[in-house]
């Protein structure tokens, strides 16, 4: 799952509840925007406001760059950070 935190996108690993405070939980996440790419962070929902990206509200863009240059420097970058 993606979620907003902290005006950042990461991606949810493990969500752990904590016994003694209720409702609380820790999501753990690691970075997927520019600027926290690749970092692990531990969000404490009762601390942080994380707000759930719903996949059905991504909105699509054109690529009208000459020979869709854009849209393939953003896959290659993409399938070089998943290896």
């Amino acid at each position: 799952m993606r979620v907003l935190c902290r005006d950042a996108e990461w991606l949810v690993h493990r969500v752990d509840k904590l016994d003694h405070t209720g409702g609380s939980q820790i999501a753990h996440c690691t970075g997927a925007d520019e600027m926290v790419r690749g970092h692990q962070a531990a969000f404490v929902t009762d601390l942080d406001q994380v707000v759930q990206i719903d996949p059905k509200e991504t909105r699509l863009t054109r690529d009208t760059s000459h020979g869709f240059h854009k849209g393939k420097l953003f896959l290659g970058a993409q399938l070089r950070q998943m290896t």
